[in-house]
């Protein structure tokens, strides 16, 4: 799925997300966002379901779920999201790059790792939104995770675990610490 600069993406309630099984290309431009948003926030493109002025509601819609799928979201936009508080973005085995995004009014700004073991290499970049912990993820042997300096990890519960067999590659600096972390801790990410 491609979509161009300027193009609003609007969720009718909470029982409504965007899975992506294949590529999900979403390039916008900084003088014209890709929006994903609730039926009602009328702040972006207008009262498109002629319910009069309203706005967003947090956990209006779901997120969008990177189920093994994998994309990218640049200079994207997504807000009053998140039903289920498992991040705006969710990921399963693969995900997206984002870049020059922002994500707000959501239940989790950040992004949900979903429990998983993986036999390839993972990479984690500063998205400046935490990644959500949600359930344990293993990493077999041969493999490396690399983690960016600046990268916030929340954990859900108390029993999620990063689970390393592999390698583990997480150099931070002075300015730009990795952090581990409660998820609710409200002084990181």
């Amino acid at each position: 799925m491609t979509l161009a600069a300027g193009v609003i993406l609007k969720f009718k309630s909470n029982s409504y997300k965007l899975t992506i099984k294949g590529t999900l290309t979403a390039i916008g431009t900084s003088d014209s966002l890709i929006i994903f948003t609730s039926l009602k926030d009328d702040e972006s493109g207008g009262d498109t379901n002629n319910d009069g002025v309203s706005s967003g509601v947090v956990g209006g819609w779901e997120n969008i779920y990177f189920y093994g799928g994998t994309g990218t979201l640049n200079y994207c936009q997504l807000k009053y999201g998140d039903y289920y508080s498992n991040g705006i973005v969710q990921v399963y085995k693969n995900g997206p790059t984002i870049t020059n995004s922002t994500m707000i009014n959501n239940k989790v700004n950040g992004i949900g790792v979903t429990s998983a073991t993986y036999s390839q290499n993972l990479t984690f970049s500063n998205t400046e939104n935490p990644y959500v912990v949600l359930g344990d993820i293993t990493l077999n042997a041969g493999y490396t995770m690399t983690m960016s300096a600046g990268v916030t990890f929340k954990f859900r519960t108390r029993y999620d675990e990063l689970k390393i067999m592999g390698t583990l590659n997480a150099v931070g600096t002075s300015d730009s610490l990795i952090t581990f972390t409660a998820f609710t801790d409200d002084d990181e990410g």
